[in-house]
């Protein structure tokens, strides 16, 4: 059960969109619930986007005078768990009651993967799809040190394995799922057979947050948020010191976790 936001690359030119099945629209900002084991109750919705709708007013409120108006949901391809939106509701309202700023603090090793990581396809997953998927992991192995590791038949045991899913949109969780048997990564037949894509959800269920994204990013580059339509302005909200490092390396304006300069 999560809040999740899926990518949707079925645009001509592969945008980034929140999927929005709602009657009114007015929750587009918290992806409706969905149905089968990924669902949720309407109760647990109205909960979980109740918190977000606190968490974005203390998160406005703090960053006032920064330019900052983004809010705190998910990342257009990200998937959130509940209990996410919980630390970093706890942390906004301690930082709204002292005015101090989060120290730094190392990210959390839970999400660290013990390689090879283990993945395997279920059968939803078109063989044009797997081909795709084979080729990026091909890719990752050629030019990182990270190994994955297709593993149907779950001889890799002890440990959280991905599986690769159809459905809708493009998504997945960022870092590994240290208490679950596995997690998906989504990509839909029909919309996110691409390279780049099935690279880009796999670099997220590997650990990185969007280029964009970054702590230090208005070094960097300028987001204006007036040019952005408002119920998207959280796909550029910044990470912080305590949840992410950058390992030193310099702001990559070339990256495949980074959106395009007008998107939304």
């Amino acid at each position: 059960e999560y809040a999740y936001f899926a990518k949707d690359d079925n645009s001509a030119n592969g945008k980034d969109k929140v999927n929005d099945n709602s009657s009114n629209g007015k929750d587009k900002p918290y992806k409706h619930m969905l149905t089968g084991k990924n669902g949720f109750t309407p109760e647990k919705f109205e909960r979980i986007k109740a918190k977000l709708q606190t968490y974005n007013v203390l998160h406005k409120s703090k960053h006032a005078n920064k330019h900052d108006n983004t809010t705190a949901t998910s990342l257009g391809d990200i998937v959130i768990s509940e209990e996410f939106i919980d630390r970093k509701l706890a942390e906004a309202e301690a930082e709204a009651d002292d005015g101090r700023e989060k120290r730094q603090i190392v990210t959390d090793p839970t999400r660290v993967w013990t390689l090879p990581i283990p993945y395997y396809f279920d059968s939803s997953v078109s063989s044009d799809a797997q081909t795709t998927f084979r080729t990026a992991v091909s890719y990752i192995q050629t030019y990182t040190c990270v190994r994955w590791k297709e593993d149907p038949n779950n001889t890799i045991t002890g440990r959280t394995r991905i599986r690769v899913v159809d459905g809708s949109g493009c998504s997945s969780w960022v870092g590994m799922q240290s208490t679950w048997q596995e997690q998906d990564i989504t990509l839909a037949n029909s919309g996110c057979n691409y390279l780049g894509t099935h690279i880009h959800e796999m670099t997220h269920a590997m650990g990185s947050q969007h280029e964009q994204c970054r702590y230090d990013r208005d070094t960097s580059i300028f987001v204006d948020y007036s040019n952005i339509q408002s119920s998207m302005q959280y796909n550029y909200a910044k990470e912080t010191t305590s949840t992410t490092t950058n390992y030193g390396m310099p702001y990559d304006f070339g990256s495949n976790m980074h959106y395009g300069p007008c998107e939304f």
